[in-house]
Order: C-alpha cells, then sequence, then structure tokens
C-alpha cells in the first residue's frame, strides 16, 4: 500500500474544500474582518469571475443551503485570490478551490487559512454548520487504452465498446456511508476522444477519479478545532480511497523516479519535485 510520503507525483486536476452553513447574516462585517488575514496570505481580493467553480453537490440527501445557491457566478460571491487558488464566501458557504498541481504536497497549510476564516465566522456570527466536505478530481489522459484503463482499476470496463464507439463514456457512481463518521461519493470514469500530437489527429483516451469525502453530522457547539480535525480526517479519508484503486500502473506513476514515458501518458502526471 502506498504511504503519503512514496509519492512523488498526483494525478490531481482540481481539488476543494468546502463549508455549507446557514446563514451568515453581516457577509460585508466578515470581509473586513478577514480581508487582513487573507491579504497576510497573500491573497488579493476580487470580486471578479476569475474562475469555474464547481458547487453542485451530489449527496443522496439534499442539502438545505444548495436550495439558495443557484449561480456562484452572480456578485453576491466574494474571491480571494492568489495565482492557481482561491478562496470564495457568500451567505451559504465558504470553499477553496485550487487547480494547479506541480510542486504540490498536501492540502495541511490550505486547511489551517481555512480554518482561521472560520474562526472569525465563529466569533461573529450564530451560523449552523451544515456540511464540510474535502473533494480531490483525478484526471489522465494518454494514447494507450490497455494503459489508461488501468491506472484506476476497474473491472467493469469494455474495452472494446470504449475502441468501437467515439465519445463513448463509462460512468459509475458509488455512495459509501458511514453514520458515526464520514460519506463519501465516488465517480469514476472512462471515455475516448481525438487529441493532437504533431498536428496530428490521434485517438486520445481519459480516465477520472472523482471523490468527495464529507461530514453531515455535527455537535451544536462545533468549534474551529473540530472543524480541523474533521478536514484532515477528510483528507485522509480520499487518499485511502484513491489509494484503494493501487495497482501497478498507479504505483509506477506515483512512486517511479525513472521516466513513464512508455505509458503513453499526455497529460494529467504532475511533478511533486
Amino acid at each position: 500500500m502506498i504511504k503519503k510520503e512514496d509519492i512523488i507525483r498526483n494525478t490531481l486536476i482540481q481539488e476543494i474544500v468546502r463549508i455549507d452553513m446557514f446563514k451568515i447574516m453581516d457577509i460585508s462585517n466578515i470581509l473586513k474582518i478577514i480581508d487582513p488575514i487573507m491579504k497576510e496570505h497573500g491573497f488579493e481580493f476580487s470580486s471578479n469571475d476569475v474562475y469555474d467553480v464547481n458547487i453542485s453537490i451530489n449527496d443522496p440527501q439534499e442539502l438545505i443551503t444548495q436550495k439558495f445557491i443557484t449561480n456562484v457566478n452572480k456578485t453576491t460571491n466574494y474571491q480571494y485570490v492568489k495565482d492557481d487558488e482561491q478562496f470564495v464566501l457568500n451567505e451559504f458557504m465558504i470553499f477553496f478551490q485550487k487547480s494547479k498541481f506541480k510542486g504540490y504536497r498536501n492540502i495541511d497549510v490550505y486547511i489551517d487559512v481555512f480554518c482561521e476564516i472560520m474562526e472569525k465566522i465563529l466569533e461573529s456570527e450564530n451560523v449552523s454548520i451544515k456540511r464540510i466536505g474535502i473533494r480531490k478530481i483525478n484526471r489522465v489522459i494518454g494514447k494507450n487504452l490497455e494503459i489508461i484503463s488501468k491506472i484506476f482499476k476497474d473491472d467493469d470496463i469494455n474495452l472494446e465498446e470504449i475502441k468501437q464507439y467515439e465519445g463513448y463514456k463509462n460512468d459509475r457512481k458509488k455512495i459509501l456511508q458511514d453514520e458515526n463518521k464520514n460519506s463519501m461519493n465516488v465517480f469514476k470514469s472512462l471515455d475516448k476522444g481525438i487529441g493532437i500530437v504533431e498536428q496530428e489527429e490521434i485517438p486520445m483516451y481519459r480516465t477520472t477519479l472523482d471523490i468527495d469525502a464529507y461530514y453531515r453530522k455535527f455537535d451544536e457547539n462545533i468549534n474551529t478545532e473540530s472543524i480541523k480535525s474533521k478536514m484532515k480526517d477528510l483528507s485522509d479519508t480520499v487518499f485511502k480511497q484513491y489509494i484503494s484503486y493501487e495497482n501497478d500502473t498507479l504505483l509506477r506513476i506515483l512512486t517511479n523516479k525513472n521516466d513513464i514515458e512508455d505509458l503513453e501518458i499526455c497529460e494529467g502526471v504532475n511533478n511533486i519535485d
């Protein structure tokens, strides 16, 4: 089994840390309080729509705050941005999103900033936390279907169907729930498209593994230490689920310092060092 310290590469394309709550009544006051904190961490305030923000939640039970969040691109969303990273805040949620992962090691530093923000919110507002979640999306694109299909192991994939039908997609959703701990939504897909290599169009194959772990049950008097503990637990849960797909191909990608060129991977493997 791979350990975190063994990894020298990752396959991440997006990472989201999110808290849904009900409800921040005076968001302008919260922004005044957290603005110095965010600037100290190198984040600049922006009211522009800088990134495509994925705010959908696919839990088996509808989340009450989702009814109020219909469009994250409205001007009622406030962003603190640094390079490819952003914190977004509105009356019903706060989330962190990152989209580039070369040289990236772990999520802990962002959890710490997140909890600094939550501490100020809890000190100033009587909010009710409805959900704490961490979502990590992994994706690898390559030319060899047999190799790409084995990166995240799956016994249900029909390679002949994928070869035959351009655009074919094999999707599965798995809901894992533990009433005493956390729950998880896992999505996996493998699809075919066309890529351009040296001005020539060739078939490409893309495999995606999307893991969203979350808590939805909390004590009434939840504090930032408890939030931080739950976030780190969720981070470990996502990692364990990711590694549960471990096989020789994924092991080689994540831990082998030698070249992986013969795997014919075109995109999706990020070097940590």
